[in-house]
């Protein structure tokens, strides 16, 4: 979205709106840039160990140089960001304090987080913005987790035949033996 006013000063001055706000789309008062509100959401077990990755936020620019550059931070409330940092380049967001059996169906992590392109000089990075709800579960009630697989992305020839291996997936499942 794009406006323009010919007025000099304060009146010059263009900020962006939706008419109807909603969880489904958000617009960036300065730039008008409008984006879809995705979010993220995941049940993460009590016995995480620190620094293990809990999962990546993605977002991609088609701008070129600087401005294809994305950046990811994390804004929380309370003490949430004292158990998450994310790895600005890669987008992981990793355990960083450790969670307590206590916390099992009691306690939700809110986290804000925001993706930007890096920019040029000059030029103010465009950012959007994400919720991330992490709630803390019992080890032994999760689902396994897929460790490897194999075609990272997997394709089906159209003259394959029955039976024909497509991926191969390693899952695990961890029962922690000291519940």
């Amino acid at each position: 979205v794009k406006a323009t006013d010919d007025d000099h000063g304060e009146n010059g001055v263009v900020e962006y709106y939706l008419l109807t706000e909603g969880p489904e789309f958000a617009i960036d008062r300065v730039s008008g840039q409008l984006s879809i509100q995705q979010s993220y959401s995941r049940t993460i077990p009590s016995d995480t160990q620190e620094n293990a990755p809990i999962l990546r936020l993605t977002a991609t620019d088609n701008d070129a140089g600087k401005n294809a550059e994305v950046r990811y931070s994390i804004d929380g409330s309370g003490d949430d960001l004292e158990y998450f940092l994310i790895d600005e380049n890669s987008g992981v967001l990793s355990l960083k304090k450790s969670l307590t059996q206590s916390m099992v169906n009691e306690r939700e992590f809110h986290l804000t987080a925001r993706a930007s392109d890096v920019g040029e000089i000059g030029q103010l990075p465009l950012s959007s913005s994400t919720q991330v709800v992490l709630s803390v579960g019992s080890p032994g009630t999760m689902p396994p987790s897929v460790d490897k697989q194999m075609p990272e992305i997997a394709t089906v020839s159209e003259d394959a035949t029955l039976n024909t291996d497509i991926v191969s997936i390693c899952a695990r499942y961890v029962i922690n033996q000291s519940l």
